[in-house]
């Protein structure tokens, strides 16, 4: 299905194998989408889907100068959203393959589950997850000019890393199944655990707030100030603030270096 204008289905659009929408110079609307196998959707402006878009495949979404917006997406493949404006997602975002949510100018806000089989990718300008995030591998989150806020944990199996402009907030644990790596241009608050099964690494311009540190590997911690109830590593831990250092339980790694 392609045309140059306006793409407009009221009603749900599906079909058996693969299915492709183009609108070269105007957006594409539509209430829930489907493909058996791979299922495409290429706008010049905003792709709308108001309820759930689903390929048993993998799925592309690319709004070239505006936003994405959808209920839930659902792919068996990998699954691909590219976007100029915001990505809403008020549903689940789920792929048994890669999953990617790339915005080139605005905000990424997801209202449930996020999940990549294989891996987890996030770029806009600001990140908003109300429910965290959960990889099988890879989990990079990029926050460009703004703050990355997670309301639940995030959690990879394999190497995990973070990086905003602004303050980095979640409200959960941060667990690694490989290394761990945090920057901030701000503060950085972890409610629960930072923890990871070979290195950790935070780099962040504000404080750094967390319950329980913890890595097999090295511990490296440079913030203006750092609260933990407690830092464990099994190699070299270093921890770097100008302001205060304050850790409520202990310290214990193969080698340490504290300056403040």
């Amino acid at each position: 299905l392609s045309s140059q204008d306006r793409i407009q289905l009221q009603g749900d659009a599906g079909a058996g194998r693969n299915a492709s929408i183009q609108s070269a110079q105007a957006g594409v609307q539509a209430g829930n989408l489907s493909a058996g196998n791979d299922l495409t959707v290429l706008a010049a402006q905003a792709i709308q889907v108001a309820g759930g878009a689903s390929a048993g495949g993998d799925m592309a979404l690319s709004s070239q100068n505006a936003g994405v917006s959808a209920q839930t997406l659902l792919a068996n493949g990998d699954l691909s959203t590219q976007a100029a404006g915001d990505i809403i997602i008020t549903g689940t975002v789920a792929a048994g393959g890669n999953n990617q949510l790339h915005s080139s100018a605005g905000q990424v806000d997801l209202g449930a589950d996020l999940y990549g089989a294989n891996s987890v990718s996030v770029i806009g300008n600001s990140v908003q997850l109300a429910q965290g995030l959960q990889s099988g591998g890879l989990a990079s989150v990029t926050a460009n000019t703004g703050a990355i806020h997670s309301a639940a944990d995030l959690v990879a199996a394999g190497n995990m890393q973070l990086q905003s402009a602004g303050a980095t907030t979640v409200s959960g644990s941060l667990q690694s199944g490989a290394n761990l790596a945090l920057q901030s241009g701000a503060d950085t608050s972890i409610s629960g655990n930072l923890a990871a099964q070979q290195n950790i690494s935070v780099q962040s311009a504000g404080d750094l707030q967390a319950t329980h540190i913890a890595s097999t590997g090295d511990t490296s911690l440079a913030a203006n100030r750092i609260q933990a109830d407690d830092v464990q590593a099994g190699g070299q831990a270093e921890l770097l603030a100008p302001q205060d250092i304050e850790l409520a339980q202990a310290l214990v790694a193969g080698s340490l270096s504290t300056h403040s």
